[in-house]
């Protein structure tokens, strides 16, 4: 090979060659952008906005930019409100917006309010041997008084777990600890009297033996029914042959369809009476929690916008369980929030 052979790209390029310096290579491929933006909207503002399923830390009405070119799923959330698409919709709350490169796509979102009456879970960690749990307990009595279920128009209901933090002898505990546990752990229970409503801790701004306490409480719950829930649950119950069976009928208003959320039914005792003081002096316990169906986990909730979707299950009633059973049946969002959209019971 001669020497001339060798001569470089590089070499043609200073020579002013550039067109022998890239035959053989392969195009670069378009430039300019790849990229574009979407602007969401929303009927109220302050809406969540959610692209391909992650959120974006940003909220209507505002302009996402550098969004690559393609199709995307746009979703917004709000508290309290349903949210459908105006136009691309793929799903009741989802918008198909394609994106093309150097433009700006749209996507906007009607909001309605929730359709429905909120019923407030009350969720109460608790210890036969607690000492404040002997002060919070009479509040939350007070508090199913005032504001418990009643056909149609109860604002709360209660459901009353019993963990090993303060004792390993609470004979609740001892009935049921797997599932004891397992709820304990889901909300990193670490301390008792533990109060969570819809899935949020509730923290008393003054200890449990203030009287003030229980208007605190009550305030909140009344104020967290306020907000309506997108869901209808309706339940009944029945016993026969050492079975406990529970008949829970979920509505879902038009345009909600569930995301990431799970189904929880829980077996309750509504009252116990010890023969003893336990060694925090209490002699009544109640809405104590019996068994959760399955278990603790749940399940998970399948089902479209407007659907009325049909749960039965049962369980083998327990030999320390009393006669007075009722059950609690909650559908939980599994994520950051662990919001409880609604709740509904048979007593």
């Amino acid at each position: 090979m001669s020497r001339a052979t060798l001569v470089t790209p590089l070499l043609l390029a200073a020579l002013g060659l550039p067109w022998l310096a890239g035959c053989g290579q392969e195009d670069a491929g378009p430039s300019g952008p790849q990229t574009g933006s979407l602007a969401v909207l929303s009927s109220l503002p302050g809406a969540a906005i959610y692209l391909d399923g992650t959120a974006t830390g940003r909220t209507t009405p505002d302009t996402l930019l550098e969004v690559s070119a393609g199709t995307h799923g746009v979703v917004v959330s709000l508290g309290g409100y349903v949210c459908v698409p105006d136009s691309h919709l793929v799903a009741a709350d989802s918008a198909a917006v394609t994106v093309t490169a150097g433009a700006t796509a749209a996507a906007s979102f009607t909001m309605t309010a929730y359709a429905y009456d909120r019923v407030v879970v009350v969720e109460h960690f608790s210890n036969w041997n607690c000492t404040p749990c002997a002060d919070a307990d009479p509040k939350l009595d007070s508090l199913m008084v005032e504001q418990g279920p009643a056909p149609g128009a109860g604002r709360a209901v209660r459901i009353g777990y019993h963990d090993n933090i303060a004792s390993l002898n609470d004979p609740f505990y001892l009935a049921n600890p797997e599932d004891a546990e397992e709820r304990t752990d889901y909300y990193n229970v670490l301390d008792m009297p533990s109060i969570w409503l819809c899935g949020r801790r509730h923290n008393p701004p003054i200890g449990w033996a203030n009287p003030l306490a229980y208007t605190v409480l009550r305030d909140s719950v009344v104020a967290r029914a306020a907000t309506g829930a997108p869901l209808a649950i309706t339940v009944t119950d029945g016993t026969g042959g050492g079975t406990f069976s529970v008949h829970a009928e979920i509505t879902a208003q038009a345009g909600f369809r569930p995301r990431n959320c799970r189904i929880r039914i829980v077996v309750v005792e509504l009252e116990n009476t010890l023969a003893e003081p336990a060694p925090n002096g209490l002699t009544e316990f109640g809405y104590v929690m019996r068994d959760m169906v399955p278990d603790a986990a749940g399940e998970a909730l399948v089902m479209t916008p407007g659907e009325t979707l049909i749960v039965d299950r049962e369980t083998t009633i327990g030999p320390t369980w009393g006669d007075d059973l009722g059950a609690v049946v909650f559908v939980q969002r599994e994520d950051a929030t662990r919001e409880v959209l609604q709740a509904g019971s048979s007593f």
